[in-house]
């Protein structure tokens, strides 16, 4: 029996969306290169559903925009990546989500207060 070739969907914030019937949305060229690999049967790499026929895909052009949105917010409020909490550092008490590194102790706080 002949093994299909599997391609994996991008993990990536997506590019050009394009929404299925399920609802889920995907980047219209990885969904179109992942269909490309599949033979006769089409379905949604999340949920498996599946369509008889390859669904028409078109922009969702609402997602693009806030997706935009995220980009350039993300760009300009994106610390540098060397200022993330790594394994060996000490995270940041005080950050939710993907700590910090922490820059401070409560220890060296009280000291200079004291000085």
């Amino acid at each position: 029996m002949a093994q299909r070739n599997s391609r994996s969907i991008c993990l990536d914030l997506l590019f050009n969306p394009g929404t299925l019937a399920c609802g889920h949305s995907y980047c219209l060229d990885c969904i179109t290169g992942h269909w490309d690999n599949e033979e006769d049967v089409y379905s949604c790499p999340q949920c498996r559903q599946t369509f008889e026929r390859r669904p028409a895909l078109v922009k969702n052009t609402v997602l693009a925009d806030v997706l935009e949105d995220l980009k350039r917010t993300r760009l300009r409020d994106a610390p540098p990546g060397h200022c993330y909490a790594g394994p060996e550092d000490v995270g940041c008490d005080l950050c939710a989500g993907r700590k910090m590194k922490a820059i401070r102790s409560h220890d060296m706080i009280s000291v200079e207060a004291e000085k």
